[in-house]
């Protein structure tokens, strides 16, 4: 995972009705839940910032992953139809 893209925040992917099979998905992926008592790692919720909103997103059902050569947190998550892919880049609680 090293990853070349430095400013992703957030992807969204639309059109996904049926939940991911994401044991399959992320094979060989070290990864884990959200825990409440854990927040140091990141905290529920992300905010997007758009020019006039922030839309603020629950992300307590992702499924987290942490890049080893920096520490950096990524979150993946399934919701209504949507895939969301978040990177915590500046973590504010």
């Amino acid at each position: 995972m090293a990853g070349s893209n430095p400013k992703l925040m957030h992807l969204r992917l639309n059109c996904f009705k049926l939940e991911p099979n994401w044991e399959h998905i992320l094979e060989g992926i070290e990864y884990g839940v959200w825990e409440e008592k854990e927040k140091k790692k990141r905290p529920r919720n992300f905010k997007d910032h758009y020019i006039y909103r922030v839309e603020e997103i629950d992300c307590q059902n992702g499924l987290d992953f942490e890049r080893k050569s920096d520490g950096m947190i990524g979150t993946v998550m399934h919701q209504s139809d949507q895939i969301d892919f978040f990177v915590w880049h500046d973590i504010q609680f």
